[in-house]
């Protein structure tokens, strides 16, 4: 028996995409032993495949189950299996000549580009089954008021509602469809106040029920309207919010703000190999800040795409940073300054260096473009940044000078001490500097819900924040 129904367990492995639970719901309409064979999720999936089609569908389902189950049955014909292929591939046509009226509908009057937006949207939603193997006209007995009854159960959602010959299932399928319709078209009417937009979801719960508005051209119209709406909302640059302020954090690495040739200027300014040391011991320094910024898009295309527009930017940045002790530093040079015999030997040092007061801001511009769309909510873009970049510090150090003269003997090759001069000087002095920059940026930004935004910009290996702010 397990060896019969292998063919059948395959067809329940689909996905579900509905919250109700339809093995739940007509748990007293299937037979009772159904758990020894599929899992209740299998048995949900190909009922909810059948009801997206035509809850009349899952009648011929559950008729199925207990033949194979109940009485052995494997009489594809016998048993309804055939018939209700022949049906799914009928409902399945109507259901895709549904969506491609709308399609049509919804392709009026549009470019071609938007066109095709529609029809990619609305392709998600169409299923071509193969067809069915054999073609007859044989139909199994059945009942009727059974089948309605089924179609009543699935259109109420009601588990405790029990069959009952005298009932007049038919036409309360009628009524509650009509309610159902009404329903729809009063929670669609709801979801688009309360999104403030067609979303996706709402295309899909229009779409879930197609079964009930197949005739209603007002609905297929709407379907239409909606997806083109969701098409010009979720992809136009015309609904690109033009204008964006976010503000954050900023990490800046810079080995130009703190080094020797700025901190001790008046040292031999006119000793190029001097100067030239010094600026190679130069010191990397770490600036954290808080950024703020304002951008405003140019639109070049119709829609979201590489290069349908350009982004312009300005920010600022500032930082009010810890003071800190640098190490010690010290210099030595020999040369000669009076002949042949007598030479200079020339040092100094600071020491007790302390670096306080320290302020960084920056003010900058950008221009970017994107390049490339993960989504419409996630995009990539690239550019370039240029500005000035400002640093100023106290800086309080002891400064040592010590310029010695020797003279050598040449007799013995002995070198005797001429001149000593030592000073020692404390220094509290007042640094500043300015750097003009440009440089090439990556960002990647997040839309959020609503008008929220999630800004990330790097550039190499020195410069990277991120904000997050409104667009409007």
């Amino acid at each position: 028996m397990r060896k019969c129904l292998l063919p059948f367990i395959v067809l329940f492995f689909c996905l579900n995409i509905y919250s109700q639970n339809l093995s739940l719901l007509f748990k007293n309409d299937l037979p009772k032993d159904i758990n020894k064979y599929f899992t209740e999720e299998s048995v949900n999936d190909i009922l909810i495949q059948d009801a997206e089609l035509n809850p009349e569908l899952i009648f011929w389902r559950i008729n199925i189950l207990r033949e194979l189950i109940e009485n052995r049955n494997t009489d594809n014909d016998k048993i309804g299996l055939n018939y209700l292929n022949k049906l799914r591939n009928q409902n399945q046509l109507e259901k895709n000549n549904f969506l491609e009226e709308s399609k049509l509908r919804a392709g009026k009057e549009v470019s071609d580009r938007f066109r095709k937006k529609i029809n990619d949207v609305l392709d998600e939603y169409i299923i071509n089954y193969p067809p069915v193997s054999r073609q007859n006209d044989y139909v199994p007995d059945y009942d009727t008021h059974k089948l309605y009854y089924i179609a009543v159960k699935y259109i109420c959602g009601k588990q405790e509602l029990s069959y009952n010959k005298e009932e007049r299932y038919e036409e309360k399928v009628k009524e509650n469809e009509i309610k159902k319709v009404l329903e729809l078209k009063q929670k669609l009417s709801e979801m688009k106040v309360e999104q403030g937009k067609i979303t996706i979801e709402y295309l899909e719960y229009l779409i879930k029920d197609w079964w009930l508005v197949k005739t209603d051209t007002g609905i297929c119209d709407d379907l239409a309207s909606a997806t083109r709406e969701y098409i010009d909302e979720k992809y136009s640059t015309r609904k690109i919010k033009r204008i964006d302020i976010t503000a954050g954090f900023a990490y800046t690495l810079n080995d130009l703000w703190y080094s020797y040739d700025v901190i001790y200027p008046f040292i031999y300014n006119g000793d190029q190999l001097l100067n030239n040391t010094m600026s190679q011991l130069s010191e990397t320094k770490n600036y954290p800040s808080f950024v703020i910024q304002g951008g405003y898009k140019l639109l070049l295309k119709d829609f979201n795409s590489f290069l349908s527009y350009i982004d312009i930017g300005i920010g600022f940045s500032a930082a009010n940073l810890p003071s800190f002790n640098p190490n010690d530093f010290s210099y030595n040079q020999q040369y000669n300054v009076i002949n042949v015999v007598n030479y200079s030997s020339l040092s100094f040092s600071a020491d007790n260096i302390r670096i306080s007061k320290q302020i960084y801001f920056s003010l900058n511009g950008k221009i970017s473009v994107p390049i490339f769309m993960v989504t419409p909510e996630i995009i990539v873009q690239a550019g370039i940044l240029g500005g000035i970049n400002y640093y100023s510090a106290d800086v309080s150090y002891n400064y040592t000078f010590i310029n010695t003269v020797y003279t050598y003997n040449w007799r013995d090759g002995n070198k005797i001490k001429y001149l000593q001069n030592d000073v020692n000087i404390p220094r509290n002095e007042s640094i500043s500097r300015h750097i003009f920059n440009i440089t090439p940026i990556a960002e990647l930004n997040f839309k959020l819900s609503g008008n929220m935004l999630v800004k990330f910009t790097t550039s190499g290996y020195n410069y990277f924040n991120i904000n997050a702010g409104v667009e409007f």
